[in-house]
C-alpha cells in the first residue's frame, strides 16, 4: 500500500498498520500450515508460532476466565483475526481522515 504523506504524524499510524497487516498474514499462515498434514507444513507452523502463540494463550486466558466452561480452541483465534481487522479498519479511517484534512487546510 502506497500512501502519500504530508505530515510526520501519520508515519507512526502506517508503521502501526503495517505491524498489524504483518502479523495478521503470519497468523493466516500459521493456521493454514497447522491444518495440512505434511511434515514440512508441520515444521513451518511450528516455527511461526512463537510469534503467534503468545497472544493467543493470553486470549485464551482471558476468555476462560470470563466463561464458566471450556471454549472452542478456535475462539481465541477467531477473537485475534477480528479484533486485528478492526483495528487496522480503524487506522485506514484514521489515516484517510488525517491527510484529507492535511489537504484540505493547506
Amino acid at each position: 500500500m502506497f500512501v502519500y504523506t504530508a505530515s510526520l504524524f501519520l508515519l507512526p499510524c502506517l508503521v502501526l498498520l503495517w505491524t498489524i497487516d504483518f502479523y495478521l498474514v503470519v497468523t493466516c499462515f500459521r493456521l493454514f500450515f497447522g491444518s495440512i498434514r505434511a511434515g514440512w507444513a508441520s515444521r513451518a507452523a511450528g516455527k511461526l508460532s512463537p510469534i503467534t502463540d503468545p497472544l493467543r494463550n493470553a486470549v485464551r486466558r482471558g476468555l476462560e476466565r470470563q466463561a464458566q466452561r471450556r471454549l472452542p480452541a478456535w475462539s481465541s483465534w477467531l477473537m485475534i483475526i477480528a479484533s486485528g481487522l478492526l483495528m487496522r479498519h480503524a487506522l485506514v479511517l484514521t489515516i484517510l481522515l488525517l491527510s484529507s484534512t492535511k489537504g484540505a487546510s493547506s
